[in-house]
């Protein structure tokens, strides 16, 4: 019987992601395109790396992502997801402590004193029961009503959409840098388009415009028809 070769790719760091994206270009037979798909991600990440320069470290916000349903639960200090605070120019916790979860007592939780949290949808249930609590509730994001939830498929796993998350925990962030005409890198003007064949008759020419919108790219669907719709 022939072996079969399995391949774990389980990305554990940003730089981790390069690697395994190069992996399955080479798969498949993909390279060029797993190179674009790279180049792509760290053009975004050096653009929002450009916006947060000017913010002066006593200036950044203090991120905790929050995790956990019965206790309080976080990253551990060598994992992806700080990676991804520090990149939208947030200051995550130095707690010592490892592991992909991680423990968070009540005197680090107030030490640390975040300005920010944020998580995904099952993280909402501690929002409602351990941050009524006193001590736990006592930190400055959650006095501000600073608390967002993010889709799991972007705030747990380092993957292709490590820019798109890292954009928009940095927008969340700093919306300011995002807003104001001064701040903006980018024109506000289509860069770019790509045909997509619709095979309908009613349907002459269609294709996905990209733009800079706030130096956020959208993407718009542009349909011409052969007659008015009605």
């Amino acid at each position: 019987a022939k072996k079969c070769q399995i391949i774990l790719l389980k990305p554990t760091s940003m730089n981790a992601i390069y690697h395994h994206i190069q992996t399955i270009g080479q798969i498949f037979k993909q390279v060029e395109k797993a190179q674009k798909c790279i180049s792509d991600i760290q053009t975004q990440l050096h653009l929002i790396s450009e916006k947060v320069s000017e913010i002066p470290e006593n200036k950044r916000k203090r991120v905790a992502r929050l995790m956990g349903r019965d206790s309080l639960m976080t990253p551990g200090i060598n994992s992806f997801q700080n990676e991804y605070i520090r990149a939208a120019g947030g200051i995550p916790h130095s707690i010592d402590k490892k592991g992909q979860i991680i423990p968070v007592t009540l005197a680090e939780w107030k030490n640390f004193n975040p300005q920010m949290i944020y998580g995904c949808g099952g993280d909402r249930y501690l929002e409602d029961t351990l941050f009524q609590k006193s001590g736990w509730k006592d930190v400055d994001a959650i006095k501000q009503g600073n608390i967002h939830y993010f889709p799991c498929e972007l705030t747990c796993r380092a993957s292709t959409q490590t820019a798109y998350f890292v954009t928009w925990l940095s927008a969340t962030l700093y919306p300011e840098l995002f807003q104001e005409k001064a701040k903006k890198i980018y024109p506000e003007k289509i860069f770019q388009t790509q045909d997509v064949d619709l095979s309908l008759s009613f349907v002459r020419t269609a294709k996905i415009a990209f733009s800079h919108v706030n130096d956020l790219v959208c993407k718009t669907l542009m349909i011409d028809f052969k007659h008015p719709q009605y």
